[in-house]
C-alpha cells in the first residue's frame, strides 16, 4: 500500500467534519487527484469520498446507539451539513432510516439481545492503523468502528 493512499484514510478519519473534497484531499497528500483515486481505490476497494461516507455512516450508528441527540445534531457531527442528506445516505447503506435504527436498537437493548446490527451495509475496514483492505459487512457484523 502506497504512503499516501494510508496518509488520506487516516486523514479522512481524523477528521470526519471536514468539508473533504478530492482535490482538497489529493493536494494534501501530495498527488493529483486521478492519482489518488487509484491509488486509494487499489488499497482500499472504494473511492476516498466513498470511504468518507462509510466512516460517517459508522460513527452515525455508534452515536445513535450510545446517545440521546437528535439526527440532525448527529449529522453535522460526523460531517454533513445537511440532515436530510445525512438520512437517505445512512438508510442506503445500512438499510433503515436513522431513527428506525435506534428505536431498534433500544429495544434489543431493553430486551437484553444483542445489540442491532444493520441488514445492509457497503464495506466494513478494519479501521486501525494496521488496516490494509477492507472487509465486506456481512449479516450481523457492526456498523461501528473499531477502537
Amino acid at each position: 500500500m502506497r504512503d499516501e493512499a494510508r496518509r488520506a484514510a487516516e486523514l479522512l478519519r481524523d477528521s470526519l467534519q471536514e468539508r473533504w473534497t478530492l482535490d482538497g484531499l489529493a493536494q494534501t497528500v501530495h498527488l493529483s487527484p486521478s492519482q489518488l483515486g487509484r491509488v486509494f481505490v487499489e488499497a482500499y476497494g472504494t473511492s476516498p469520498i466513498a470511504y468518507l461516507a462509510m466512516l460517517r455512516i459508522q460513527q452515525m450508528a455508534h452515536l445513535l446507539h450510545t446517545t440521546d441527540q437528535s439526527v440532525a445534531v448527529i449529522a453535522h457531527q460526523v460531517g454533513w451539513r445537511d440532515p436530510d442528506f445525512a438520512s437517505r445516505q445512512f438508510r442506503r447503506r445500512v438499510g433503515t432510516p436513522p431513527s428506525e435504527y435506534r428505536r431498534r436498537a433500544a429495544r434489543r437493548e431493553a430486551s437484553g439481545l444483542p445489540s442491532l446490527r444493520p441488514h445492509r451495509a457497503p464495506m466494513n475496514p478494519v479501521l486501525t492503523r494496521q488496516s490494509v483492505h477492507p472487509r465486506p459487512l456481512r449479516a450481523g457484523c457492526s456498523p461501528q468502528p473499531e477502537h
